[in-house]
């Protein structure tokens, strides 16, 4: 896959396209229990590594990804945080998320 894109050039169609490219299950997920449910949730954390790398990247939004899939700590907290990366969809998709957290 490309390396290097800029943000703008990798929007949330492509991405999220690429993180379900293979659907699978992921069964005890906190964030879904596939590669489709857990997609939008990755793709914003993808947005906060950007933000503080300067752009997104296939690579950036793997490790977000893994991070999703792997239930690691601070997700919840890192999306609350950095709302003002997103874009009204991922905004919205976010809200959501956090709403059903507490």
């Amino acid at each position: 896959m490309a390396e290097g894109m800029s943000r703008t050039a990798l929007n949330r169609e492509v991405a999220i396209a690429y993180l379900t490219g293979d659907n699978l299950d992921i069964p005890g997920c906190d964030f879904g229990d596939t590669e489709a449910q857990c997609a939008p949730t990755a793709y914003a954390l993808a947005l906060l590594y950007a933000d503080a790398a300067g752009e997104l990247t296939y690579e950036t939004l793997d490790s977000a990804m893994g991070a999703v899939v792997g239930d690691q700590p601070g997700i919840l907290d890192a999306l609350r945080d950095g709302a003002h990366a997103f874009d009204e969809e991922t905004a919205k998709h976010v809200r959501g998320l956090l709403k059903r957290s507490t």
